[in-house]
């Protein structure tokens, strides 16, 4: 079995090394185990690739496998490769592999270009590193976590007596070593605490971290900071040089290339820190505010000859100031001397507001909550997961060398149109073939096919969802916008419409939504069973509400997990199934009271059946499906009492997600008689009641229960149905 994958190079350079982690759906049966699984280059050569099971069918067999590979990328140029499964391609071993040395409790990691070792005791990222043989940071040097309280305490990762660390994931194409530890004053006072993951590369001097803080703490409100960053002290001289790329310069407003020799913080500024570049009250935002936006602190260090403008393009000019002018950078930095040379950079750092990036003499500071961008709250049970770029090299390069290693990890060129960040290289795998897999309902849908219905396809690609994941929306709201954070299973939607189209706007909205939604949006940690590991709903701050089961969505949590091997993501998906075991046990009158409260749990239980195999989950789904029995009973429909607890009056609300829960279930179990009952729900309500397309009762019902209701039955009676509330014209 063959399927092509299509990478497109969107930068106009050559793109070397780029390293890949990602997660494909295989068929049942296709796949018993890593080895049958290849790929194949643009020339048919069978590439090196580390191939991980994420997911098993109830056979055994593979049902998602994550890949690690890498490749080079020809400028402006679409590459096809080959993924092949159980044709006994045999794969090569990297030129560079990772390898893990374990000397006791010290690692000591290898992948080419860098050697990294990590001690355990005192908080260190790196106990030291060679980038090419070159010292690039030496024992004893501070590589440390710094968070400071709103009243000016230090705590340092460095002062936690006990932190872990770990081998999380390892193959000869990928590594990860994991931090977990707190954050510690120096009179012992915790104040909470970290997750760092490092991903090191084949033959790669690009290092990914992964950064998290976590809320695990008992003040019920959380924890404040007004300072949190990650300090590296390198080996370099102090007399070092810093390049970043200006975006306007001159009269004509073309970007450069400018070397400095001064101290350099590159900011992100938040609501409220961008007066300085012209920000008002009135614009503070967006195409022509600075929040969002990377601007050099010192504007006066790119020494423009303001005295030869025009007076409407010098920089204090309203039209100049308005959009941070000669200010405003690309969000990376590079450091050099004589010897060794970085390149640093938080990914997505703009849309993630507050940030900042500094470089004075051999330190380098990756600001995660800068300074002057006041006060930052972190709910109880909260996570916020950054990912930071470091690449180090043991000999002096290029300023055009630098800028090269930057747009390797990162793709900058919606940056002048205020576009968020994405990939230098997309990916899309054969729609055709995920159909054969039969996962995120690939094989349900309708084809893309734009040659056909031009209408329709173009309807579906301007369809926004309101959680807008990639807007330039702050430290906690990228990926889902406040206030509709926890509002239905966005990311399913993203992930069942990249599989369908191939359009990598879907993924890359998936991943920032995803991401998002399985840290800041659950409560990870909470002394009230009842709450932890749930999800609470529309709030303007993600977790100042309650949790409640009709905000429970795992399905693309779970596709997301597979697709990008995170597992902590994983992990959230896994605690929101046992959340719903423990809330409809305690709690079984908030569950019933309508269609959402049921049918969303059910979804989400059906799908950590699917991920784990758990019979509990399974057990739940259906006990759930008994509340809509009991409704039955009481009342001869699917109806709820309204306002809840008076029974003034009958109301159906939600019910639309009921009815994709039961058929959802019954395609994971087969059962009979859910099929006869869910049937006879949807025929009754549609046919009998008249409830279609939001009629009757806003949220009641929607177009997925007439194919529901054709495939429990095979009537075509439903497909007829479909066509009259398609648009005139529409086959």
């Amino acid at each position: 079995m063959r399927a092509t994958l299509s990478f497109r190079n969107v930068y106009n350079r050559l793109l070397s090394r780029v390293p890949f982690t990602y997660g494909i759906p295989v068929p049942e049966g296709a796949a018993t185990g890593p080895g049958d699984i290849a790929l194949l280059d643009a020339n048919d050569h069978p590439v090196p690739v580390a191939v991980q099971p994420m997911a098993t069918w109830p056979d055994g067999s593979i049902r998602w496998a994550l890949l690690d590979f890498c490749g080079d990328f020809n400028p402006n140029k679409t590459a096809t490769w080959r993924l092949v499964i159980g044709e006994s391609v045999t794969t090569p071993p990297p030129a560079q592999p990772v390898r893990v040395k374990r000397d006791g409790s010290t690692l000591t990691v290898t992948n080419g270009p860098l050697t990294a070792v990590f001690k355990p005791g005192p908080f260190s990222l790196f106990h030291s590193l060679l980038a090419d043989g070159t010292e690039w940071i030496r024992p004893g040097s501070r590589c440390d976590l710094i968070a400071v309280s709103p009243a000016g305490k230090i705590h340092r990762a460095s002062l936690d007596p006990s932190p872990r660390l770990s081998v999380e994931d390892e193959s000869p194409l990928r590594t990860v070593i994991r931090w977990d530890g707190g954050l510690f004053a120096g009179d012992g006072t915790r104040l909470t605490e970290y997750r760092i993951k490092l991903n090191l590369y084949a033959g790669n001097p690009y290092i990914r971290i992964e950064h998290s803080i976590i809320n695990r703490e008992t003040p019920e409100r959380g924890v404040w900071l007004k300072e949190y960053r990650l300090e590296l002290d390198t080996a370099m001289d102090r007399t070092t040089e810093k390049i970043v790329r200006q975006k306007n310069h001159g009269t004509d407003y073309l970007s450069r290339l400018v070397t400095l020799r001064q101290n350099v913080t590159l900011l992100a500024p938040t609501e409220g820190q961008g007066k300085g570049f012209g920000d008002t009250k009135e614009n503070p935002v967006g195409k022509f505010g600075t929040v969002g936006k990377v601007v050099i602190e010192d504007e006066g260090a790119f020494q423009e000859d303001a005295g030869a403008f025009p007076h409407f393009l010098k920089p204090d000019a309203p039209r100049v100031v308005l959009g941070g002018g000669y200010a405003v950078v690309f969000p990376f930095i590079g450091v050099r001397d004589e010897t060794r040379s970085a390149v640093a950079s938080i990914l997505r750092m703009a849309p993630q507001h507050a940030k900042a990036i500094a470089a004075d003499e051999n330190r380098i500071s990756f600001d995660l909550w800068p300074a002057a961008a006041g006060t930052w709250r972190i709910c109880r049970g909260m996570t916020k997961t950054h990912h930071l770029a470091l690449s180090c090299f043991g000999r002096r390069l290029s300023d055009e060398a630098l800028d090269d290693e930057a747009v390797r990890r990162e793709c900058f060129t919606g940056y002048a149109t205020h576009l968020s960040p994405t990939d230098p290289v997309t990916v899309t795998i054969d729609p055709a073939y995920v159909r054969q897999t039969r996962q995120a309902e690939a094989d349900c849908l309708l084809p893309h096919r734009p040659d056909l219905y031009p209408r329709l396809e173009a309807k579906l690609a301007g369809i926004t969802l309101h959680g807008d994941p990639l807007a330039f929306s702050g430290i906690l709201d990228y990926g889902e916008k406040v206030l509709t954070n926890n509002e239905e299973d966005q990311g399913h939607s993203y992930a069942v419409e990249y599989y369908r189209s191939g359009s990598y706007l879907n993924y890359c909205k998936l991943v920032a939504q995803m991401l998002h939604n399985s840290t800041v949006d659950v409560v990870c940690w909470d002394p009230d069973p009842l709450r932890m590991g749930g999800t609470p709903y529309h709030t303007s701050y993600h977790q100042d509400a309650v949790c409640v089961t009709s905000h429970t969505w795992t399905e693309g949590m779970f596709e997301y997990a597979y697709i990008t091997g995170d597992h902590e993501a994983f992990k959230a998906a896994v605690g929101i199934c046992d959340w719903i075991l423990r809330f409809m046990e305690a709690k079984p009158g908030l569950v019933k009271q309508d269609g959402r409260e049921i049918g969303w749990p059910i979804m989400a239980l059906a799908a950590g059946y699917q991920a784990t195999g758990d019979r509990r989950y399974l057990d739940g789904a259906f006990r759930l499906v008994d509340f809509y029995r009991e409704k039955i009973a009481v009342h001869g429909e699917l109806a709820n009492e309204e306002p809840p607890g008076t029974d003034y009056h009958l109301s159906g609300y939600g019910e639309y997600a009921g009815f994709e829960a039961m058929h959802k279930l019954w395609k994971v179990t087969g059962d009979e008689s859910l099929r006869i009952f869910a049937y006879g729900l949807i025929e009754d309500s549609i046919l009998n009641r008249g409830h279609i397309q939001f009629t009757g009762h806003g949220r009641f019902m929607d177009l997925y229960a007439l194919y529901a209701a054709y495939d429990l039955s095979k009537d075509p009676k439903w497909i007829e149905l479909a066509r009259k509330m398609l648009p005139s014209g529409s086959k």
